[in-house]
């Protein structure tokens, strides 16, 4: 379990639609963004915090599942792109019921 998950209920109450995210659904939205990346179907707009999470970022095995996004050390933050990762993944997984509008304020994944 993330860290994150200590905002589920909190976000709930404000009438955020939350996805918690299985290690296979991580696995999947990590292969996802990666063949997306290596496609030239997705791409950033140089923003620094992306690049500075992207320079720290290692890539980790998940059980059998696949891989997802590890950090360098402790100290490394790579919120930014797991935070892409899986907004990709939220917008187009069939495994999302409730999707998100774009532009809305009122959905995250953890």
């Amino acid at each position: 379990m993330s860290a994150a998950h200590s905002l589920v209920d909190p976000l709930r109450q404000k009438g955020v639609t939350v996805t918690v995210t299985t290690a296979r659904q991580m696995a999947a939205a990590f292969g996802g963004f990666f063949d997306a990346v290596m496609d030239g179907q997705v791409k950033h707009l140089d923003q620094p915090l992306l690049n500075i999470a992207l320079s720290v970022a290692r890539k980790r095995r998940i059980g059998d599942s696949g891989f997802g996004w590890s950090r360098k050390d402790s100290g490394s933050d790579i919120t930014p792109v797991t935070a892409a990762t899986l907004a990709l993944w939220g917008l187009v997984s069939s495994e999302v019921a409730d999707k998100p509008r774009l532009r809305s304020n009122k959905a995250c994944f953890v």
